[in-house]
């Protein structure tokens, strides 16, 4: 009876109402340092609001994914009061890359040099949009050249500029990742990464009233550089139970022109004498240079395609010896002078007007 009438142990009987663990778990709770509040993001990447982080909303490209070497995606339209420096203001944010992927396919690819050819043409519309599926430098370079050439379709609409840089950018350091390590799915996409990189200096070359001689030295190395990756990855393309497409740009390569020393029209650009500086091997880079540029005005003169020639001026760094880029690099007023000549900013000369106005852009 007297145990009885002892009350049993009520935690919710206890002077204060809580249990010892709820006490001990409001004391842990005292104890946390106070959790760091940022403005969530309803508009940011698909990954940041996945990963519940602060996402910057800079388009196409935002810091974490850029920072992190993966794609971005927006799904979502963008506030009104925030500013988007690389977004043009005439397209939907979300849809920027569908835009210019668009625009490559029906547009760009139809300039690029070749393209006067169907099957050339068919290459650049179906065949490399669909590598570059499966391969992120590809992929960049295309958005690249397509944002360049709506840029220049579109003089008016701020930010194609931007965008084309931003996916420059990411497409040379990632080409420059990919070229360390070519494997037969990768062979050709590096090819024709390599031409669009080309395509884009080109062209951007072609956009400057006043260019630097670094400016000619960075596409001189450029494109004698991509022969290397060229014999490279064709050579591990052979493997391939399929022929790669980059041969399609290859085998419709126009027939080199002959190039002596005749220098006819453009002879006043030779040495009459050799300056101080000059040498033999010198003399000879002159005259190589002169020799092509003006067998590339004869072509012109013949009524030669555009494209065609077009092609053929893009590789004028492998039509002369390795001393001309030294000239050029030591800033030789002589070699200026001729590389001007066959590369002319702002197309105001005979040499390579007509044939950049109707190709690559």
């Amino acid at each position: 009876m007297t145990s009885s009438a002892i009350p049993e142990s009520n935690p919710s009987s206890s002077p204060r109402g809580h249990s010892q663990s709820e006490r001990d778990s409001s004391n842990r709770k005292k104890h946390k340092g106070p959790r760091l509040a940022y403005r969530k993001s309803r508009t940011g990447c698909q990954r940041c609001r996945a990963r519940r982080v602060k996402c910057d909303e800079t388009r196409p490209v935002c810091r974490n994914c850029h920072r992190h070497g993966i794609p971005c995606v927006y799904d979502r339209p963008a506030r009104e009061i925030q500013s988007r420096p690389l977004q043009p203001s005439s397209s939907d944010p979300s849809n920027i890359e569908l835009r210019l992927l668009h625009h490559f396919t029906l547009v760009a690819s139809a300039t690029m040099p070749g393209a006067q050819l169907k099957r050339v043409k068919d290459c650049w519309s179906i065949d490399v949009p669909r590598l570059a599926f499966g391969n992120k430098p590809l992929l960049h370079a295309v958005f690249a050249i397509s944002a360049l050439h709506l840029s220049k379709a579109n003089p008016n609409e701020a930010g194609l500029l931007d965008i084309h840089c931003n996916f420059l950018e990411q497409a040379l350091r990632e080409h420059r990742l990919c070229i360390g390590g070519i494997t037969t799915q990768t062979a050709d996409a590096v090819c024709f990464t390599s031409i669009l990189l080309q395509v884009d200096v080109f062209a951007t070359l072609q956009n400057h009233t006043v260019v630097s001689s670094e400016n000619f030295s960075e596409w001189m190395r450029l494109v004698r550089g991509s022969v290397a990756v060229f014999d490279a990855a064709l050579e591990i393309a052979r493997h391939n139970t399929h022929p790669a497409s980059t041969w399609c740009i290859i085998d419709t390569f126009p027939i080199p022109l002959r190039t002596n020393s005749d220098a006819g029209a453009f002879s006043f650009l030779l040495p009459t004498a050799l300056d101080d500086e000059d040498n033999d091997t010198a003399l000879e880079a002159y005259r190589g240079a002169v020799a092509h540029i003006n067998a590339t005005w004869q072509a012109m003169e013949a009524k030669e395609h555009p494209q065609v020639t077009c092609r053929r001026i893009m590789v004028f760094p492998l039509f002369v010896i390795i001393e001309f880029m030294d000239l050029l690099e030591n800033r030789r007023p002589r070699a200026l002078v001729q590389i001007q000549a066959a590369i002319p900013p702002g197309r105001s000369s005979p040499t390579a007007t007509g044939a950049a106005s109707s190709s690559l852009m």
